[in-house]
């Protein structure tokens, strides 16, 4: 984890780090809110 926050240039900040790892989270997860979503609406 540390590399990875090294390598994006964010080992520093903790806010950065919410932020950017927050961002990923947030947009897997409304992918898969949707792909369950529209998979219960329409049969999969």
């Amino acid at each position: 984890m540390q590399k990875t926050n090294r390598y994006f240039g964010i080992e520093e900040n903790d806010s950065d780090q919410i932020w950017f790892y927050g961002f990923f989270a947030t947009s897997i997860f409304m992918m898969l809110f949707t792909y369950l979503f529209s998979g219960i609406l329409y049969g999969f």
